[in-house]
């Protein structure tokens, strides 16, 4: 009797199971209705958002993205979906943005731009494998705003005066074409279009994988100039670069004939700046480093603290009896209106007590700023202009048919020991 109930219980089992399976395989294999979801991941590569939340619908894609990270991969429905951006623990949407995602796709989700307007930059990464012993490597301009960019790929030693690069004239906001590269390690150097000694980021090592497909992704710094790098793997990880550099200009603000010759922890930096001058701007590893100014067989120095991918100004000046050295970050982000320049105003002019900026004899751009001090920077629209800086003792001096371009960047100097001994203004950018 037993027996005659075990059999019919086994063979039910073994149908209920068969079935459990069949169906299971046929989900996998796509055999059922619905489709499979899209992978996704978001990168930050805006110029001044630190921390990002992404959503895909209601989806979390990312929490907390740093700037110039990129997020893990995570699945959401396939369709047409709407991609949304915040800043981390806020209920506000920077950005919202429709998406056709396709089932079994993989999508980079670039974030880019200022603190006015983000975009997303949106592609499949369904690029063709390259052939054994190479790979497929291309560069992502994400900058809003300034030049071209090219890019080396060479060997750690190789001096970029006989090199050329594998990318040229990358624009902003663009992508250039896949290249294949032979599988090894590379020294990785982006350039300004044209300039090959105008350093934008140095990376020392990068490995490039056989078979494996490479977008490296430029990310702003709070530099106009600097960037870093992130190396996204197609359907893979991400492998971020920061930029151990700063770029530093050196202001002689102490004589008006005499050269002052700049120095980072005891090492020439350049040439010697010349009489109330300002040096093009240099590399500076980023730290802590002593800054001096040699002036006739003495130096005046400083520690000053250098960070990673920054603008900075560094001057000596007369301050009473000792010479002070005197830093200050700069920003070199042009405005983002049409038709804008910004300018700000360093008053080294020891004798001239407080001092105004005006132009065209009568329009304020700076007032009441002290002698040591940097003011911050004031807009106006571009065009040519007579510049006039006053001091408070009443000496006054004037630059007239200086033109401000179009985004362009500019600081005004004050020199003198007496008055308003020498006024300048340099474009920074």
């Amino acid at each position: 009797m037993q027996s005659r109930l075990i059999e019919p219980l086994r063979r039910t089992l073994f149908i209920v199971v068969a079935s459990v399976t069949l169906a299971s395989l046929l989900g996998a294999c796509g055999g059922s209705d619905k489709d499979n979801g899209a992978t996704i991941r978001l990168i930050n590569a805006t110029q001044s958002f630190t921390s990002l939340d992404a959503f895909v619908d209601d989806v979390s894609i990312a929490k907390e993205l740093k700037l110039g990270l990129a997020s893990n991969f995570t699945e959401v429905s396939s369709g047409s979906r709407t991609i949304k951006a915040r800043n981390t623990g806020g209920a506000t949407n920077l950005l919202e943005q429709t998406q056709s995602l396709n089932g079994d796709g993989h999508y980079s989700v670039i974030a880019v731009g200022g603190e006015n307007a983000i975009s997303f930059s949106v592609y499949k990464e369904d690029e063709s494998d390259p052939d054994s012993g190479y790979a497929k490597f291309r560069v992502f301009n994400t900058f809003t705003f300034g030049d071209s960019v090219d890019v080396y790929l060479t060997g750690a030693s190789a001096d970029l005066a006989s090199e050329s690069p594998i990318f040229s004239g990358i624009a902003k906001q663009s992508v250039g074409a896949f290249r294949s590269v032979a599988t090894g390690t590379y020294r990785l150097r982006i350039t300004t279009a044209g300039d090959r000694s105008e350093i934008r980021l140095d990376v020392p090592q990068i490995a490039v994988s056989e078979k494996a497909v490479y977008t490296y992704v430029l990310v702003p710094t709070k530099s106009g100039t600097l960037t870093n790098g992130l190396l996204l793997q197609q359907k893979g990880g991400a492998a971020g670069n920061s930029n151990a550099y700063a770029r530093v200009k050196f202001v002689n603000g102490y004589s008006p004939t005499g050269s002052v010759q700049p120095t980072v922890d005891g090492q020439k930096m350049g040439s010697a700046v010349g009489g109330y001058g300002v040096s093009s701007y240099a590399l500076v590893k980023e730290g802590t480093p002593t800054i001096g100014f040699s002036v006739g067989g003495q130096t005046f120095s400083k520690s000053v603290v250098i960070a990673a991918g920054t603008d900075m100004t560094v001057a000596i000046t007369p301050s009473g009896a000792t010479p002070s050295v005197i830093s200050t970050l700069d920003n070199n982000f042009p405005v983002s209106s049409s038709g804008r320049a910004k300018m700000r105003l360093f008053n080294l002019a020891q004798g001239a007590g407080s001092v105004q900026l005006s132009y065209n004899s009568g329009t304020t751009l700076v007032d009441y700023l002290d002698f040591g001090l940097v003011s911050g920077y004031t807009q106006f629209y571009a065009a040519t202009y007579d510049f006039t800086a006053t001091g408070g003792s009443g000496a006054s001096a004037t630059l007239a048919d200086y033109v401000a371009a179009d985004g362009g960047v500019y600081t005004a100097f004050l020199f003198g020991t007496a008055g308003v001994e020498k006024f300048s203004i340099r474009r920074d950018r």
